[in-house]
């Protein structure tokens, strides 16, 4: 047994205090900065969050195509750069 086991009162104290208190007293200090959506996406996407995934027919430029088949994982890739794409329709739209 965890001899520094909270009881469910002091945790909801706590996340009670915690909303509570304006986001200028938080210390960011340890987490590394991310710069924008896409950086997020592409590094937790896996672990977190798994958006839905549809099989589509599309007409690509040969020599597109072939580009992409020379990458890792293409068809992530093709869904990164969408999504890149996406994000900064949404930005500017915004």
């Amino acid at each position: 047994m965890l001899k520094n086991k909270r009881s469910e009162e002091e945790i909801q104290k706590e996340i009670i205090a915690l909303k509570a208190m304006p986001d200028s007293e938080i210390d960011y200090s340890d987490i590394p900065e991310i710069t924008d959506s896409t950086g997020w996406y592409r590094r937790y996407d896996r672990k977190i969050f798994k958006p839905r995934k549809k099989a589509v027919c599309v007409r690509i430029d040969m020599d597109v195509l072939e580009w992409l088949k020379q990458q890792e994982n293409y068809s992530a890739l093709i869904n990164d750069m969408c999504r890149q794409t996406m994000d900064e329709a949404q930005r500017k739209s915004a």
